[in-house]
């Protein structure tokens, strides 16, 4: 059975507003690198070591997780495009679960980014 995909502009302002989140996570993890540089510059001793560490691993970790996530949201929109093109507009069930698991597992990646974010405020605070 085919399911009318509310309408390809409104798909398109989605795809655009997630891309942009990713954007904005990815230049955030950077900023938060820069930090933890500079307290790893600031302090030497082992118990600071292992947590910067964990961080410097953490936001590498996120940064594979939102370029891989870039990698399969943007395969998953020109399958949805074409078909919706191909389709006058339509596209098939298991293109619309899959846009809404995308869409969660979207919400998932921005909470573990905003966790580790206050995670490593908290950190910070101590530290810098």
């Amino acid at each position: 059975t085919n399911m009318t995909y509310t309408n390809s502009s409104k798909a398109g302002q989605h795809h655009s507003d997630i891309l942009q989140g990713l954007d904005f996570y990815k230049e955030e993890l950077q900023r938060l690198r820069e930090r933890l540089d500079e307290i790893g510059a600031k302090n030497t001793g082992e118990e600071v070591r292992k947590q910067l560490d964990h961080f410097e691993s953490q936001f590498l970790i996120q940064r594979t997780n939102i370029d891989q996530f870039r990698h399969d949201f943007n395969q998953h929109f020109q399958q949805l495009a074409k078909e919706s093109a191909d389709h006058a507009g339509h596209v098939s069930q298991q293109l619309v679960a899959e846009d809404q698991s995308l869409t969660a597992n979207y919400a998932t990646l921005e909470n573990v980014i905003k966790e580790l974010r206050e995670e490593f405020n908290r950190f910070s605070a101590t530290w810098m």
